[in-house]
Formats: C-alpha cells, sequence, structure tokens
C-alpha cells in the first residue's frame, strides 16, 4: 500500500510539472536529488529540492533603454491576462563602463508600482557581495534603483517584484546583466 502511496504521488507530481510552462531561462539545476520525506502516521510523503541556480543568458546582451546622465534605464512592460501579470523588458542588459552607467533604473508603466515597504524591489537572484547598493526602502513609487559602486565583469541574474497600484495584483520577471 505504502509502494502505491509513492508511486501516486510521483505520478501526480510529475502531471503537475508537466503542465507547467516554462521558459529556458527559467531552468534551474539541483545540487542533490529530491529528498522525500514521509509524514508520520499519514501514509503522506513530501518532495523537497533545492534549487541553485537558473540558466545562463541566452544571446548576446542589450543596451540601457536609455542613458540620461549616468544613469541606465530599463523600461518594464506590463501585460494581464486572466488575471496573471506578464512583464516584460530587456532579457540581457550590458552595464558599460563607470563613466557612461553610475546608476540603474527599474522603470515601471503607469498603474505599477514598487513598494518596498511590502517586499517590492529588485533582488539579486542569490546573495553576492556585488558591488551595488540598492534604493532605501520608502514610499510606493513608479521606479527602483541601484548605485553602482564597482564594474567587475560578472553576469548576475535578479528579479524585479512590483504591484498593480491598487495592490490587487503582484508581478515578478527575472532577467540578467552583466557588469562591465
Amino acid at each position: 500500500m505504502k509502494v502505491l502511496r509513492r508511486t501516486s504521488v510521483l505520478l501526480l507530481l510529475l502531471l503537475v510539472a508537466s503542465c507547467q510552462t516554462s521558459r529556458p531561462m527559467m531552468a534551474a539545476t539541483l545540487d542533490t536529488p529530491p529528498k522525500v520525506t514521509p509524514i508520520e502516521g499519514t501514509g503522506l510523503y513530501t518532495i523537497s529540492t533545492t534549487i541553485v541556480a537558473k540558466s545562463p543568458p541566452v544571446g548576446a546582451s542589450q543596451d540601457c533603454d536609455s542613458y540620461q546622465g549616468s544613469k541606465c534605464q530599463i523600461d518594464v512592460k506590463v501585460k494581464i491576462e486572466s488575471g496573471v501579470c506578464y512583464a516584460t523588458l530587456k532579457e540581457y542588459v550590458h552595464l558599460l563602463d563607470m563613466t557612461k552607467t553610475k546608476r540603474i533604473e527599474w522603470v515601471l508603466p503607469a498603474g505599477y508600482q514598487f513598494c518596498t515597504r511590502n517586499g517590492d524591489g529588485v533582488f539579486f537572484e542569490k546573495p553576492v557581495n556585488a558591488p551595488f547598493d540598492p534604493d532605501a526602502h520608502g514610499p510606493c513609487k513608479q521606479s527602483y534603483g541601484w548605485k553602482r559602486n564597482d564594474l567587475d565583469n560578472i553576469v548576475y541574474g535578479y528579479f524585479l517584484r512590483f504591484r498593480n497600484d491598487t495592490s490587487t495584483l503582484q508581478c515578478e520577471v527575472d532577467p540578467f546583466f552583466k557588469n562591465g
């Protein structure tokens, strides 16, 4: 009976996973095989994995959408379909030398905002000691930025989290940039 339950749970997980769509950059590598743990006295199991990294960016890097002084601006486009948020921006931006880019700023369209007090902002894919300082927490606003302190020639994975003005829908997207 336990073997049947295990097999049923694994088949259900495979079925659910096959129904989800993903783009190639969302693929992840695991540092260990999935861990199956019985839940005592229930006959059920939990399955856990550890994701280490998403796939590297595909294709050549692109310039910022615009430069204003020494600021690289990245414009975010948002489309809502069936209550799901689809955010798009340049997938892989190349930051030029320090005289050209001392600040990166992500700009949302009207009707969307970064509310840092609610956990919105721009975050590295995993904790790193990168040469950037994020904007301080504050009121909700249509843009969010990082001050760039140095150039290290590393490709960084990051993600944006923001919401609509009424805070009824939260959006995320996970692109890359090269620092140098």
